[in-house]
């Protein structure tokens, strides 16, 4: 059972040529990712493709080389035995005139490495704070031998 759902939206600019495409970090910190959930919207038509990854490697799809392409998808996989460091990457091509968004979501289970950051408040007493603005500002993520040699096996 999932404990966490981490979502990010990943926006691939327009004219991002497949031959130098765009990397987002999804960092999620150490956990054990047991479901991924992609929703692409209407728009992109074939000329957007992504894969999910991690420290340069390809991960979904599993043939290296190989780009998710899809439109006005809703796309899912139950997963086990991958990577366990968060550092997840989204990289994508787009050869469109406009820009396109990747809706992805994780749903996680903390490994030992990590324990919640904090207890459950109830909304009515909860402080919502900004999210963090500048990208500089999140940590590197490191990557575990465990993963290294998970990917190194994938490619």
């Amino acid at each position: 059972m999932s404990e966490l759902v981490y979502a990010f939206s990943p926006l691939i600019p327009a004219g991002t040529p497949k031959t130098a495409p765009v990397t987002f970090n999804l960092p999620l910190g150490p956990s054990i990712v047991n479901r991924v959930e992609l929703d692409i919207p209407s728009g992109p038509n074939g000329l957007m493709g992504f894969f999910l990854g991690s420290s340069g490697g390809q991960i979904i799809p599993t043939n290296a080389g190989a780009f998710i392409i899809a439109n006005d998808d809703h796309l899912g996989w139950d997963l086990d035995g991958l990577i366990t460091s968060g550092a997840w990457t989204l990289t994508g091509y787009n050869l469109g005139t406009y820009d396109h968004t990747v809706y992805v979501r994780f749903l996680v289970s903390l490994t030992d490495q990590r324990a919640p950051a904090a207890p459950v408040v109830p909304l009515e007493t909860a402080v919502i704070e900004a999210p963090v603005a500048d990208q500089a500002a999140i940590p590197e993520t490191v990557i575990s031998p465990d993963d290294a040699a998970i990917l190194a096996g994938l490619q």
